[in-house]
C-alpha cells in the first residue's frame, strides 16, 4: 500500500479532529431514506474531511474555468450545480484514497473489527455510546445512541467467515471498508426513542425473513 508523508495524512485521528456530527447525522438522515445504505463508514469519513461540500465548492467559486460554464437547453446554475457535484465526487474519491493510504494494516484490522463490534463511533466522538451490542457467529447488530440529537441509530454489519474462523479483513469499503452479498456494514434503522434488546431480536428476525 502507498505511503502518505506525514502532512498530508488524513487518517481516523483526522476524522476525530474534523468531524462534523451534524453533517454525519444529515448523511445518515439522507442515508436511511435511500436504497443504497452501505456506505455507513464513508459516511464518517465525509464527515470528517478536511473541507466540507459547501467549504469546497466556495473554496473553488472562483476558479476561472466555472466562468465559462456552458450546457445546452440548461441554466448556468443548474450547469455549475452539475460541475460542483461532480468536483465534490472527484474530491471524495482523493479523501478516500489518501485515508487508506495513510493507515497501516494494523490499524485497517482494527477499524474493520471496530465496525463489526460497534464500537467504531463510539471511540471516534463521546457523542456516541453502544447501547446494545448482538452478535451471531458472521453478523452483528449494534444499537448506537446520540446525544446531541437524541437519536439511536441501529447498525447491521456481516463478516465472511473462512474455515469457521473470524474474518475481519473482508468487511469493508471498496475492498478495504465496503463489500456487496455477504460483506456489509450499514444503517438499518434510525429510532427517536431507545428500543430495547426484544425490540430489537424482532426487527433481527423481521431482516432475516
Amino acid at each position: 500500500m502507498k505511503k502518505t508523508d506525514a502532512k498530508n495524512k488524513f487518517n481516523l485521528s483526522s476524522v476525530k479532529k474534523n468531524l462534523r456530527l451534524k453533517r454525519l447525522f444529515q448523511y445518515y438522515s439522507d442515508d436511511i431514506k435511500s436504497r443504497d445504505r452501505d456506505f455507513s463508514f464513508r459516511a464518517i469519513l465525509k464527515a470528517g474531511y478536511p473541507l466540507d461540500r459547501e467549504k469546497l465548492i466556495k473554496k473553488l467559486a472562483n476558479a476561472p474555468e466555472y466562468k465559462y460554464i456552458r450546457m445546452d437547453g440548461v441554466s448556468k446554475k443548474d450547469a455549475l450545480d452539475e460541475y460542483q457535484y461532480a468536483d465534490w465526487w472527484r474530491y471524495i474519491y482523493e479523501m478516500d484514497e489518501k485515508f487508506y493510504s495513510s493507515i497501516t494494516q494494523k490499524e485497517h484490522k482494527n477499524i474493520l473489527k471496530d465496525i463489526f463490534k460497534g464500537q467504531i463511533l463510539p471511540k471516534i466522538n463521546s457523542n456516541f455510546k453502544r447501547e446494545i451490542f448482538l452478535e451471531f457467529q458472521r453478523d452483528s447488530f449494534a444499537l448506537i445512541s446520540s446525544k446531541l440529537n437524541k437519536k439511536y441509530y441501529l447498525f447491521y454489519c456481516s463478516r465472511k467467515l473462512e474455515n469457521n474462523k473470524k474474518n475481519y479483513e473482508d468487511l469493508g469499503y471498496g475492498d478495504k471498508f465496503h463489500g456487496f452479498s455477504n460483506n456489509q456494514w450499514y444503517l438499518l434503522k434510525i429510532f427517536s426513542k431507545k428500543i430495547n434488546k426484544k425490540q430489537l431480536l424482532k426487527i433481527i428476525n423481521k431482516n432475516k425473513g
